[in-house]
């Protein structure tokens, strides 16, 4: 079933600066004025499903970039590494001019810095080093950094206290770490429960899920989160404004609660959907479904899982914020769901409830961002990727976006990250490069430099 695309785009809202944030239909790739706006779009990726639009408010450089309460930002705004000090900003100002863009790929690493896994929310980013200990960088305002602090930052910054740590998942504004002793820590924003631990409290530091152990595999969408436990079983907790959690309600959850699968090898988690690859190689998804993103061949949102149409041998699943792509184990690929900014890659821009095709081979790995998408193919690590470009995410070296695969250049990448206009890669070699808008640091060179090709993270 094709669903079509609106036949037209709202005007955009002109805003001051030059990039200032990614989000931009129809900017340069190179410098010029332009005026700089979220995408209006029937759904809003990586919202945290409380009705708010952000799309309506384009975030400055000391708001929340996902339309929360404003409370929460602290009296003296967001607090600036850059020097150490904390800079008060009137919130009320919207005006932001940041560093001019750059297309060119460079290496400006002064140290080896490796990583052993990385893990991306909206605009933040963590990695796991040997020990199992954790940094992380970009936008922090609600404590998802772990560091304690309520701050942003441009540069990687150690989370204290924890280590052991055997794999990450970042949702939107939180952060989940599975332990070595299979159990679950996690921090930041916490308004819908996503953190898990009874409350609705947000935490600066790893805090505890007392409440689940024999965890197997954690994975984190914009506001829920889900885990793996023995034996297949699947838990979730967080928002479930379309049935997201898997429970057959509609009641959000502060604490984990079962979904009643098992036999689950692998979770995929977006704006307000989830799927889960099977023992049997087919793919199970539920809740939001106003753009086909289930893949049931219907527009119809689920509180129980459903299996996705046509899709058999699949080996990973990954899902975006209202669309889903599959990979197979024959090396094809597919995708389905919203397909507004080409974030399908079949070369249009029509909708689909049912898995399609892409024209890529040797697909070894594809990972789904807020609206594009990347995939790793081929023994040599080759990237392409395609969608939404506004910031560079795409990391062609250009802000048009792409319908269809594109080869970016970069070669050697062994795990991609996607985060809502940024990409980073963890390579073979375990240094990490990154791509895209960088508003909040999210791309942790140390600037708020928005890049169209990879660089180095220092």
């Amino acid at each position: 079933m094709k669903l079509r695309r609106p036949s037209f785009l709202p005007a955009p809202t002109p805003m001051f600066g030059l990039f200032a944030l990614a989000g931009a239909l129809g900017c340069s790739a190179s410098g010029g004025d332009g005026g700089f706006v979220e995408p209006t779009h029937e759904t809003t990726p990586f919202d945290d499903d409380t009705g708010d639009d952000p799309d309506t408010d384009v975030p400055t450089d000391d708001t929340d970039p996902e339309g929360g309460d404003d409370t929460r930002v602290d009296d003296a705004g967001d607090a600036s590494v850059d020097g150490n000090e904390e800079t008060s900003v009137d919130a009320s100002d919207t005006a932001f001019s940041p560093d001019i863009a750059s297309d060119v790929p460079v290496d400006i690493g002064t140290g080896p810095f490796t990583a052993l896994e990385l893990g991306s929310g909206a605009y933040h980013l963590c990695a796991r080093n040997t020990g199992g200990t954790l940094q992380c960088w970009g936008y922090g305002i609600y404590g998802q950094l772990g560091d304690g602090a309520k701050a942003t930052r441009t540069t990687r910054a150690p989370v204290p206290g924890i280590s052991g740590v055997t794999s990450l998942a970042l949702g939107s504004e939180h952060s989940c770490a599975l332990m070595g002793d299979k159990t679950i820590q996690c921090w930041g924003f916490n308004s819908h429960g996503q953190l898990g631990d009874g409350t609705i409290v947000d935490r600066t530091t790893p805090t505890p899920l007392a409440s689940l152990g024999g965890v197997e595999q954690i994975a984190a969408g914009a506001s829920h989160t889900c885990a793996i436990v023995k034996g297949g079983a699947v838990d979730c907790w967080g928002s479930n404004t379309y049935g997201q959690l898997g429970d057959g309600t509609k009641v959000e959850r502060d604490a984990p609660v079962s979904t009643g699968l098992t036999g689950v090898k692998q979770l995929a988690l977006g704006l307000d959907h989830t799927c889960a690859l099977m023992s049997d190689a087919t793919v199970k998804c539920w809740g939001h479904n106003v753009s086909g993103q289930l893949g049931d061949g219907t527009v119809t949102s689920r509180t129980t899982p459903v299996t996705v149409s046509s899709l058999t041998g699949v080996s990973e699943v990954s899902a975006g914020d209202s669309f889903t792509c599959a990979r197979k184990s024959d090396g094809t690929a597919a995708c389905w769901g919203d397909d507004f900014f080409g974030e399908l890659g079949d070369g249009t821009e029509l909708d689909s409830s049912l898995p399609l095709p892409l024209s890529l081979a040797g697909v070894v790995h594809i990972y789904t961002g807020k609206s594009h998408t990347c995939a790793i193919l081929g023994s040599a690590g080759n990237v392409q990727c395609w969608g939404y470009n506004s910031g560079g995410q795409v990391g062609d070296g250009t802000t048009l976006q792409r319908d269809a695969p594109i080869d970016i250049g970069l070669a050697g990448a062994s795990r991609l990250v996607l985060g809502r206009y940024h990409t980073c890669g963890l390579m073979t070699t375990g240094r990490v490069m990154c791509w895209g808008n960088n508003l909040y640091g999210q791309l942790g060179d140390g600037s708020k430099t928005e890049r169209h090709a990879p660089i180095v993270v220092p």
